[in-house]
C-alpha cells in the first residue's frame, strides 16, 4: 500500500495456540512462548502434588501420616505418608500378674506362667498355678474331716469330732432321697391308708392314699308291690315312706329310704244262675254245679283280682200239659207256647 487508509493494527506478541496453557486471545503475533497444558495435582500440600502440572485436574489426595510398613506392629493401612512411627512386633507375656511379664512386649504369645502355692494342705493352695513359688501358708483349722458328713470342711486340718450326718432316707437339707410322688414323705416312710377325713375309715397316720376310703351311703328306692312288702325283715302292708339306718358293707353308716306303693288285691262277688244241664265258664274254668268258686286274675297293675262266683244251677224243668180248651192241630205240626204267668218255681204256658 502506498496510501495509509487507517487500517493499521499494532503488533501484539503472545501465544496464539488455543490449546496452549498460556493461550492469549489478544495476541496476533505468536512469539513462541506457548506452553503445553500439563494436568495433575497443583496443591503443594497434597500427598500427590505434581510440580510439573500447570492445570489442576481434581486428583489431589490429602496427606495421611502414619506407619506404612506392613511388617510393623502398628502398620496403618490408611496412611500414605510414613511419619517414622513404625514399631516392630515384640512377642512375649503381657499379663502384669504373670511371673514372666515383660512390659516391652506388645503381642502376647501365650507364654505367661504363674507362681503360687501347690501344697494341697496349705490354706492358699492353688492348683491352677504353673509352679510353686514358696508362698504356701499353713494354718491349723479345726472341723469335720468326714467327707460324707453334712458339715464336712475341706479345709479342716484337724478333726473337731463334731461331724453331723443326715437322717436315714434324707439328705443334708432334710430332703427325701426318694420321693416318687413329691409329697415330702420319703418313699420308705409312706404309710398306706385312707387320707380323706370325710371317710368313716379315715387314717390320721396315713401319708399315701391307697383308694380304700369308705363313706356313709344314702339311698332311696321306690317299690310298687301287691298287698304286702317285706323290707329289712319288716312287713309293710300300706303305702308310705320308710327309713332304715344301719351299717353298709364297708362299716360306714347307711341310710336307706323306701318309697312304698301298696296295691291291694281286688275281690269281686260274681252271682250267676244257669239252667239245669248248662255250665258257666270263667277264667278258663267250667262249672256245672251250684256252689261258690274262686278264680284269681292278674290286673293291669300286676296284682291279683279275686272273683268269687256264687253259681246257682236251676232245677230241672218239669212240663205238664193241660188243655184249657178245644184246640185242634195236626200230627207233626208245631205249636207255640207262650208264658201266661210265672209263680216261682213254676211257669204256666199256653198255646195258640
Amino acid at each position: 500500500a502506498n496510501t495509509d487508509d487507517g487500517s493499521c493494527i499494532a503488533v501484539a506478541l503472545g501465544c496464539t495456540d488455543p490449546l496452549a496453557f498460556n493461550y492469549d486471545a489478544a495476541a496476533n503475533t505468536d512469539d513462541g512462548s506457548c506452553i503445553a497444558v500439563a494436568f495433575g495435582c497443583t496443591d503443594p500440600l497434597a500427598f500427590n502434588y505434581d510440580a510439573a502440572a500447570n492445570t489442576d485436574d481434581g486428583s489431589c489426595i490429602a496427606v495421611v501420616l502414619g506407619c506404612t510398613d506392613t511388617t510393623a506392629f502398628n502398620y496403618d493401612a490408611s496412611a500414605n505418608t510414613d511419619d517414622g512411627s513404625c514399631i516392630p512386633f515384640v512377642f512375649g507375656c503381657t499379663d502384669p500378674l504373670a511371673s514372666n511379664y515383660n512390659a516391652a512386649v506388645n503381642v502376647d504369645d501365650g507364654s505367661c506362667i504363674y507362681g503360687g502355692c501347690l501344697d494341697p494342705i496349705a490354706t492358699n493352695y492353688d492348683p491352677t498355678v504353673d509352679f510353686d513359688d514358696g508362698s504356701c501358708i499353713y494354718t491349723v483349722i479345726s472341723g469335720c474331716m468326714d467327707s460324707i458328713a453334712c458339715n464336712y470342711d475341706q479345709f479342716a486340718t484337724i478333726s473337731d469330732g463334731n461331724c453331723i450326718y443326715a437322717l436315714q432316707y434324707y439328705d443334708c437339707n432334710n430332703n427325701c432321697l426318694n420321693d416318687t410322688d413329691s409329697d415330702g414323705v420319703c418313699d420308705e416312710l409312706e404309710i398306706l391308708g385312707c387320707t380323706d377325713f370325710l371317710a368313716c375309715n379315715y387314717d390320721l397316720a396315713a401319708t399315701e392314699d391307697d383308694g380304700s376310703c369308705s363313706f356313709a351311703s344314702v339311698s332311696s328306692n321306690t317299690i310298687t308291690e301287691c298287698d304286702i312288702y317285706t323290707w329289712n325283715g319288716i312287713a309293710y302292708n300300706s303305702s308310705g315312706s320308710y327309713t332304715w339306718q344301719g351299717t353298709n358293707a364297708a362299716g360306714c353308716d347307711s341310710i336307706a329310704t323306701l318309697n312304698l306303693i301298696i296295691i291291694n288285691s281286688i275281690t269281686i262277688a260274681n252271682n250267676q244262675q244257669v239252667c239245669f244241664g248248662d255250665t258257666y265258664t270263667i277264667n278258663g274254668n267250667t262249672y256245672s254245679l251250684s256252689g261258690t268258686y274262686t278264680d284269681i286274675f292278674v290286673s293291669t297293675s300286676g296284682c291279683d283280682s279275686i272273683v268269687n262266683t256264687n253259681l246257682t244251677v236251676l232245677a230241672q224243668l218239669a212240663v205238664t200239659v193241660q188243655s184249657l180248651g178245644n184246640t185242634t192241630f195236626c200230627l207233626g205240626s208245631g205249636v207255640t207256647l207262650t208264658e201266661s204267668s210265672f209263680v216261682p218255681p213254676f211257669s204256666l204256658y199256653q198255646w195258640s
